[in-house]
């Protein structure tokens, strides 16, 4: 089988860590997995013209230098790109078409990442002749928070296209109900959450843990999107000494909150963490796993915290509300400020009882949030698209 994954590569997300775990999998049980993506790099292209993009082997960020060429990965040119839409230059898609045509794909699989082309591609399956799936990894939320209307405008704006690809993946059952209601047909919704490798992501013994102290990590971008700027100002605000606040990652915000807080030694600044074993170690380190977003779809950071054991402290907007039902705290986006504050004062009386709650987070991942599950449930679609 022959899968052209339409996606991104850069900048570093979600989106591009899915990608390349899918195309490690698809590999892995001897399929050929093409990425299709946005690039103005002579390099980042197979095409006449261009040389082979750059790789990276399954498990490496995607932001790690380059490994070794790929001859799978095939380039669109752009006009200009964010973290959150894409606009593609002239002739993207007639270029797109060429490439498929040339590349004959079984299933076109498309990770959708807000660029015009992912409302064309259920036309240019049909004319070629081939089943396409979405994945919608936007953030979502129902609550009328700024991010949240957004998500709910940008979900709305993709229902009548959605409705026309062969079958959507959602992460979980409140995005279902909501396409559902803006007539994407059920028969065409599959349910299928995010999976972490637990055992890759599990508790061990790390040069992060602190024997006196509880961790609160936070890893991801640093952008508005994720109320970065209210967690570091509430957590500077309370003075407990027994908690460390821990932010990996990159971003807009870094260095206006750096500034301002450098003064507090309780929050430690380590930038964009390149290395995996880093990671991991880190989550192992970890008591907390934080994610106060306003809108999410189904964060792998969380999972990947909660699967090391760490007790989550998160907002339930996406499809967060099952991962967390009856564990660690949840906070309301509406509220944010309010549930941090509560959260730093919860946790410096209540350190006892942060293990068990990190033990109960891990049972979670184990029981609905594995990669076997995820990659078994996947493979299950793709053999129904293709009868």
């Amino acid at each position: 089988m022959r899968v052209a994954i339409l996606s991104k590569l850069s900048p570093g997300d979600g989106v591009v860590v899915y990608t390349r775990q899918l195309q490690a999998w698809l590999r892995t049980n001897g399929h050929v997995a093409d990425i299709v993506h946005f690039s103005n790099d002579p390099a980042g292209s197979n095409e006449p013209g261009g040389s082979s993009s750059s790789a990276n082997p399954p498990g490496q960020h995607p932001s790690v230098g380059p490994a070794t060429p790929d001859p799978d990965v095939h380039a669109l040119p752009y006009l200009t790109r964010s973290p959150g839409y894409t606009v593609p230059g002239p002739g993207s898609y007639g270029r797109l078409k060429r490439l498929l045509q040339t590349l004959g794909p079984d299933l076109i699989h498309a990770q959708l990442t807000t660029s015009p082309v992912d409302f064309l591609v259920p036309r240019l399956a049909r004319e070629l002749g081939v089943p396409a799936i979405a994945t919608f990894h936007h953030g979502w939320d129902y609550r009328p928070t700024r991010f949240g209307l957004f998500g709910q405008l940008v979900s709305n704006a993709y229902a009548p296209a959605l409705a026309r690809y062969t079958r959507v993946i959602v992460f979980g059952s409140r995005l279902q109900r909501h396409f559902e209601a803006r007539g994407v047909a059920a028969e065409r919704i599959a349910v299928i959450p995010n999976g972490v490798d637990a055992a890759a992501y599990a508790p061990g013994p790390s040069e992060f843990r602190l024997p006196d102290k509880l961790r609160i990590t936070y890893m991801g971008r640093m952008t508005a999107d994720k109320n970065i700027t209210p967690l570091v100002e509430t957590f500077a605000a309370h003075r407990h000494a027994d908690l460390v606040l821990t932010l990996a990652g990159a971003g807009p915000l870094v260095a206006s909150l750096k500034a301002r807080f450098a003064a507090d030694r309780r929050i430690e600044w380590l930038g964009f963490v390149a290395d995996e074993a880093v990671r991991k170690s880190l989550w192992r380190g970890s008591d907390i796993v934080m994610l106060p977003s306003p809108i999410e779809g189904l964060s792998l950071s969380l999972l990947e915290g909660m699967a090391s054991g760490c007790m989550p402290v998160a907002t339930d907007v996406g499809e967060h509300a099952d991962v967390l039902s009856g564990l660690g705290r949840v906070l309301d986006p509406l509220n944010i400020r309010r549930d941090l504050r509560s959260a730093w004062d919860w946790l410096a009386v209540n350190r006892d009882a942060v293990p068990a709650a990190g033990a109960a987070a891990r049972q979670r991942v184990l029981d609905r949030y594995t990669y076997e599950r995820h990659w078994r449930a996947l493979g299950d679609l793709y053999a129904e698209v293709l009868r």
